[in-house]
């Protein structure tokens, strides 16, 4: 058989599929779209497993890179990859990260550490898995329950080498270091503090031999800095020793000693943030258990009655061994996860709505749980229930919740560096969060770097404050609202215009004072404006704790290029992202679009068919059960519809019959699209659950909603479209 020199360029695979689609042509399209696919793998960075929502109400579970062509690609096990727009994403979530977490079931990977409070391995302490050793504390705390200075930590575990050859192991450290690798002492710098400095010891290693290390290091003050990274065979240059050769060593006992901290007490964790998105200066306690019918009251004193979170976090032990229901009752939006299963996700504005999620546990073993919940106006409720076929459903007692502890090894999530404090670095007066180091600083610019990223500016118009390093949330109401100045570590607010930071200092120009200096790391935040929090497009969370408040982003070989308009670029690497959701500023309410036509049954006017984000006569609608403060109610035989001009993107609405028709009504649900049909709903029933529609509608020009009667007609069948919205491109 007589072959082309160009088929004997092409892989053998690829020569016979272009055989078998010149005798079906069908197969032709099918091809190029399966290469056009591994194509695009090959291209995109790679972040790891996670889900995928999309803006049609579609959601896919798999691998997840990002396209350098505006996509994402999820690729679900065993199955061919899906592409999603950029543009059609509502929600990505990542089930780990390299450096932070395992996957769901895998056993735990890393160092075991244990930090001490004090400089010599001893007394207090809190313990924790570490996937790497690779922080830059500066002079923030290590972990939640240790101050800063005058600490130490041991990291230990076993390493397992990839291959067999001489590796170099390399310590970045200051103060003092000692490793230990197979038993053998390979650094030995237990020496008075010299700054930051840089060591190394090679040993020869077997391929899959398990080998013991271990990793002492102290703190006696200002800047703190550990790295422990690796060379050898087929790694040229050193990089962090990485999580998938590490196993922990198994945790300590609770520490017992006399000057630990108190007994917490039975409940969860809980820390409080005066914004609705989990960021910025916060306020921790332990909460009993979760059973707060706050209404319009201010959650606890420093924190506001609107636009507040909070985030609950320690472990849940069950009394039998069954299959569990977990209930929350909230007003607004909540989120729940057992063992890093998230088993609940209603973030939303909502009127008081229960939420379900199952999981089956064991009798006497614990796991771990997080409860997160925002507040956005109006009354506040947060509950957490659970039942089960031998147990009533009842709020969670608190004997059945352990707080995250000092003594104890603590859940990942808590036990993050500066996750309970502000972040060190930059939060932007838009509400994003930047974790960076800062160069240096005039009245105008402000300049600073993040990872590999450096002499990125950023205007101190855009700025809300510089934290130069993380401290506890009862220092933040020491921040008066309106004033500028810095925060000390001492407490006390020193007030006037930041004029510049450069060589450790800050220059102040204060009414009373004049012209001050002040040290840098004297200073826990440098205050240049309120923070006013806007709506934008994506919400991008990292690993780190950095919130970036984007207009859009674009994917590269390694990395995402992330457009936010206060800070400009930043290059973000793509294992580094834990969460993108879209933003609020591409949502908008059906109520604020021109209404350009209604068709109403005779008898009935506007405004007793239907309304608009306060529906009618003030009275209390119900749906499937649950109560609806916002949408349209319209009398069945009602048509309305709205001139888009081709702006918006897709349709969401929940749809159903109010629970107060009577028993006979039934009624079906329209969407039409330019006037084409593009819903329509099965027969509803009163108190049939809601339906979540989501209906395309780019470059659309007109949206009708439509209301037909299918049983009998009865003015009080009322048709409730809720919570509509249209999202913008």
């Amino acid at each position: 058989m007589s072959r082309s020199i160009s088929d004997e360029r092409r892989p053998a695979g690829e020569t016979m599929a272009r055989a078998g689609a010149a005798r079906d042509p069908r197969m032709t399209r099918m091809i190029r779209i399966r290469l056009a696919l591994l194509a695009a793998l090959a291209m995109a960075p790679a972040v790891g497993a996670g889900t995928v929502r999309t803006l049609d109400g579609k959601s896919y579970e798999g691998d997840i890179r990002f396209d350098p062509k505006g996509k994402v690609l999820v690729t679900p096990p065993g199955q061919t990859p899906v592409e999603v727009d950029f543009q059609d994403l509502l929600h990505v979530t990542f089930a780990a990260s390299p450096r932070t977490a395992a996957s769901p079931g895998e056993p735990p990977r890393g160092l075991l550490g244990v930090y001490y409070a004090d400089k010599d391995l001893a007394g207090r302490y809190v313990s924790r898995i570490d996937r790497v050793v690779d922080f830059n504390w500066a002079q923030g705390y290590p972990v939640a329950g240790i101050e800063t200075d005058a600490f130490s930590a041991r990291w230990s575990g076993r390493l397992t080498p990839p291959e067999t050859g001489d590796y170099t192991f390399v310590t970045r450290m200051n103060d003092g270091v000692r490793l230990w690798v197979d038993h053998r002492l390979l650094i030995d710098r237990w020496t008075p503090p010299e700054g930051l400095k840089e060591w190394s010891g090679t040993i020869r290693l077997e391929k899959g031999k398990s080998v013991e290390l271990k990793l002492e290091f102290y703190d006696t003050g200002g800047n703190a800095e550990a790295h422990l990274l690796w060379k050898g065979p087929g790694i040229p240059e050193p990089v962090l020793v990485p999580a998938d050769v590490l196993t922990p060593a198994p945790p300590p006992p609770p520490y017992g000693g006399g000057d630990a901290r108190k007994p917490l007490g039975n409940g969860l964790l809980a820390i409080y943030y005066g914004t609705r998105d989990l960021a910025g200066p916060a306020v921790t306690r332990i909460d009993p258990k979760i059973d707060f019918p706050w209404g319009d009251g201010a959650p606890l004193p420093g924190i506001g009655a609107d636009n507040f979170s909070v985030r609950w976090i320690g472990q849940v032990k069950a009394p039998t061994t069954d299959a569990y229901t977990f209930h929350t009752v909230t007003d607004d939006g909540v989120r729940l996860w057992i063992n890093n299963h998230r088993i609940i996700d209603q973030w939303q504005d909502q009127s008081p709505s229960e939420a379900s999620g199952a999981f089956a546990l064991k009798a006497g073993q614990t796991y771990d749980i997080r409860m997160e919940y925002y507040e956005g106006g109006g009354g506040a409720h947060a509950q957490l229930f659970w039942s089960s076929p031998s147990r009533p459903k009842e709020i969670i007692p608190s004997d059945c919740l352990i707080p995250v502890s000092t003594g104890s090894r603590l859940p990942a999530e808590a036990a993050a560096p500066v996750r309970l404090y502000p972040i060190q670095g930059l939060v932007l007066r838009n509400g994003g969060l930047i974790k960076a180091q800062i160069e240096r600083a005039d009245d105008s610019v402000i300049r600073f770097h993040r990872d590999r990223q450096r002499d990125l500016i950023v205007s101190t118009s855009h700025v809300a404050c510089i934290i130069p390093q993380a401290f506890p949330p009862a220092m933040a109401s020491k921040i008066p609202p309106g004033r500028k100045g810095v925060l000390l570590k001492n407490g006390d607010f020193f007030e006037g215009e930041i004029r510049y930071i450069r060589d450790g200092r800050i220059r102040v120009s204060s009414v009373l004072f004049g012209l001050r200096d002040l040290g840098y790391w004297d200073a826990l935040a440098i205050v240049y404006h309120d923070p006013s929090p806007l709506s934008v497009a994506y919400e991008i969370h990292l690993t780190d704790g950095s919130v970036l408040k984007a207009s859009g982003f674009t994917a590269e070989k390694d990395y995402i290029l992330v457009k936010d308009l206060s800070a400009g670029p930043l290059q973000v690497w793509a294992w580094e992202v834990r969460e993108i959701a879209c933003g609020g500023s591409r949502f908008q309410p059906l109520s604020e679009t021109r209404l350009a036509k209604a068709v109403l049954p005779p008898g009935l006017s506007l405004s007793d068919a239907l309304g608009v984000d306060a529906l009618p006569n003030g009275m209390a609608i119900w749906m499937g059960g649950k109560p609806v403060d916002r949408g349209l109610a319209m009398a069945a035989g009602s048509s309305l519809t709205y001139d888009l001009g081709g702006a918006y993107r897709v349709f969401f609405v929940q749809v159903g019959t109010c629970d107060g028709a009577p028993a006979g009504a039934r009624l079906r649900f329209v969407i039409d699209v330019d006037g084409a049909e593009a819903y329509r709903s099965p027969e509803q029933a009163p108190n049939d659950a809601s339906l979540d529609v989501s209906v395309r509608v780019s470059g659309a020009r007109t949206l009708t909603l439509r209301v037909e009667p299918t049983g009998i007609l009865d003015p009080a069948a009322l048709a409730i479209w809720a919570r509509p919205l249209l999202v913008r491109p």
